[in-house]
């Protein structure tokens, strides 16, 4: 009886019309598909809810909407934000392309410094159109968002050259080499030979602790530095998605001492390549949420389920989605928040002990607990004592209404998914969810696993 009731059951979740994905390029709905009939049984059982953020909780429809290239000036959401004579910051109307229009170390770096094509398809009216394609939604996002023949325009590229404009000057370089983007390294990075003049540059992005980590000495003590550190905070604390963009001049010399063709080491190509870098810029994407993503979660800590964020977003960034999505309360009289972010073991130990006294002082107070933890603490809980990884794993976490887990690896997530079901008491039954390639391995350890037909993948 019980099997002819899961046939029906899951018979409802495939004909539900609100599980269902609209595939634009298509013009079709593509509707829920169930792999293994036996999990139906074990969603009433979940107690916890490990979920992806970008596609998953947001929607994965982009929009570039910050920047600050410079000391004294940033844009953001349609304004431009300068210091007056009094020293006051003051926002007045403006748009992206005039933000950026004399930043040439920025757009070259924007025009350069990415793994995009551009196809040229043909039309039904016999007339062809240029259409950007990449793995990447933000970088997408980015070269879409300033591809402006008055301003800057990527033009070409092949295995071997690109041709971009910037301004009303048409460039082109040698394409020599890409130091690629991955989940752990978290940049990535480009070397060109300029043929206006036959110098050689280096071009990065990627998260701001990585850029930030290889730059020049002279570069690490500039005001622009701690400009753009200071946006980066005050973007991520909006919701924004942060990238920072960095470049170098590579001498002649240098250049010939690195052996290029050796593709059995690519980490030791680009550690040669990423360092004595310059920040010249810094970037604030938007993702819009969700529809009713708050509710939705929020009827599920209804239930008593637990509600865990998995990202590699800045921990800025992951907090205020966590917010907006209803994750975690602002108001510190309901809701107690925890971080733990130590760049070592000695400092995590005690922001472990912190945390478990406060989380039990919240809970006699009867307000909710939210734990934060970056991933490089949660790297390093495996190198303390076991009774401090017992505190942490059983104590720490377990009484956590929500945790966000952020500035993580995949690796990370799925790791974290293996926590809740192996070491907590009564080996809690999980249900993880998320739309991307580099959710599968968090997807797959789970009881239950979801994968959402989306804009990154499918």
């Amino acid at each position: 009886m019980l099997e002819i009731n899961t046939i029906f059951y899951s018979a409802f979740v495939v004909s539900d019309s609100k599980m269902a994905h609209v595939n634009k390029q298509m013009g079709r709905h593509e509707h829920a598909k169930i792999n293994s009939l036996n999990l139906m049984e074990n969603l009433a059982e979940v107690e916890y809810i490990m979920s992806d953020k970008t596609g998953t909780m947001t929607k994965n429809e982009l929009t570039l909407v910050a920047l600050c290239c410079d000391v004294d000036s940033y844009f953001l959401k349609g304004k431009c934000f300068k210091k007056d004579e009094k020293g006051d910051i003051v926002g007045n109307e403006a748009s992206c392309r005039s933000y950026v229009e004399d930043k040439t170390d920025f757009l070259k770096c924007l025009k350069l410094c990415h793994d995009c094509s551009l196809l040229t398809l043909p039309m039904a009216d016999g007339k062809t159109k240029d259409v950007l394609t990449g793995a990447s939604l933000d970088e997408q996002c980015l070269l879409k968002s300033i591809q402006d023949e008055k301003v800057a325009e990527f033009i070409y590229k092949s295995s071997k050259k690109i041709k971009i404009r910037i301004g009303q000057e048409t460039l082109d370089y040698d394409f020599i080499n890409m130091n690629e983007f991955s989940s752990e390294r978290k940049l990535m990075s480009v070397i060109v030979r300029d043929l206006q003049d036959g110098k050689i540059y280096v071009f990065a992005k990627g998260a701001e602790n990585k850029i930030m980590e290889r730059l020049s000495p002279e570069s690490s003590d500039s005001e622009l530095k701690d400009e753009i550190n200071a946006q980066v905070l005050n973007f991520g604390s909006q919701g924004l998605r942060t990238l920072v963009f960095a470049m170098r001049e590579m001498s002649q010399e240098e250049f010939a001492s690195i052996d290029f063709s050796n593709s059995a080491n690519p980490e030791a190509i680009a550690e040669a390549c990423e360092r004595d870098l310059r920040v010249i810029a810094c970037t604030g994407v938007e993702d819009e949420l969700q529809e009713n993503v708050a509710e939705c979660i929020q009827d599920f800590r209804d239930a008593g389920i637990k509600f865990w964020m998995l990202t590699g977003d800045l921990g800025h960034t992951a907090k205020e989605i966590a917010f907006n999505c209803g994750v975690m309360s602002r108001d510190d009289e309901v809701n107690s928040i925890f971080t733990l972010d130590a760049i070592d073991s000695i400092d995590l130990k005690q922001c472990i002990i912190d945390a478990n006294q406060g989380i039990k002082q919240s809970k006699s107070e009867h307000k909710k607990t939210t734990v934060m933890v970056s991933g490089q603490s949660f790297l390093i809980v495996s190198k303390l004592d076991d009774s401090t990884q017992e505190l942490f794993k059983k104590e720490v976490l377990l009484q956590a209404d929500s945790v966000i887990l952020y500035r993580s690896s995949p690796k990370q997530k799925a790791d974290a998914v293996k926590l809740v079901k192996t070491e907590f008491k009564d080996k809690k039954l999980t249900l993880a969810i998320g739309d991307g390639f580099n959710d599968i391995s968090m997807i797959q350890s789970a009881h239950v696993g979801i994968g959402v037909l989306g804009v990154e993948s499918n």
